[in-house]
């Protein structure tokens, strides 16, 4: 497990400072700048699990542009990240059907089904990544378990009494092939 939590953030500023800029403009950059700041923590995780994929190399610039327009909503001043739309992987692999995730004392308790087929192995492996807004914290897993063991748990002590928001995908065991991630809610951590 790898702990996000602190890292550099990125300000994305208009190239032109002095310049007058459209409405659409200020829009645009000020999305991708709320999307930056949301996804810089994750970036190496991203990357890793991209990194074999076909397509691979830029996945965390092509994946903050598409969440800028699908995950960013409000109009400039008043923008705000919606999670259950955020994505961090695209891909052709099969992922795990029915997936679902509740606390457990300190722990999230991801559990899903399915039967490997179409493209699906028993040896795909699965990843989550869980964030904390009100700590700016996050935590991702890569292998955690893979698609046969349909349960992983995830202690997460430092959470404790907070809101944190999850997602879960697969990889394929050869790192060639990836599954969309799949968002699984805001949940209170007891």
């Amino acid at each position: 497990m790898i702990d996000g939590a602190n890292t550099s953030i990125i300000q994305f500023e208009p190239p032109h400072p002095k310049r007058r800029f459209s409405e659409a403009e200020r829009q645009r950059y000020a999305g991708l700048s709320l999307v930056m700041r949301t996804m810089t923590s994750v970036k190496p995780f991203i990357e890793q699990i991209h990194q074999r994929a076909p397509g691979g190399a830029g996945a965390f610039q092509r994946l903050a542009e598409l969440n800028q327009q699908i995950a960013v909503k409000g109009l400039y001043p008043w923008l705000e990240m919606d999670y259950s739309r955020l994505l961090f992987s695209q891909g052709g692999l099969p992922g795990g059907l029915l997936p679902n995730v509740f606390p457990n004392k300190s722990e999230l308790h991801f559990t899903w089904g399915g039967t490997p087929g179409r493209g699906a192995e028993d040896n795909d492996r699965v990843f989550v990544l869980v964030y904390c807004e009100p700590l700016n914290h996050w935590l991702y897993s890569l292998g955690c378990a893979e698609r046969k063991d349909y349960e992983f748990k995830l202690g997460l002590e430092i959470f404790r009494e907070e809101f944190v928001h999850a997602w879960m995908g697969l990889i394929s065991a050869d790192g060639k092939r990836i599954s969309n991630v799949s968002y699984r809610g805001e949940i209170l951590m007891l």
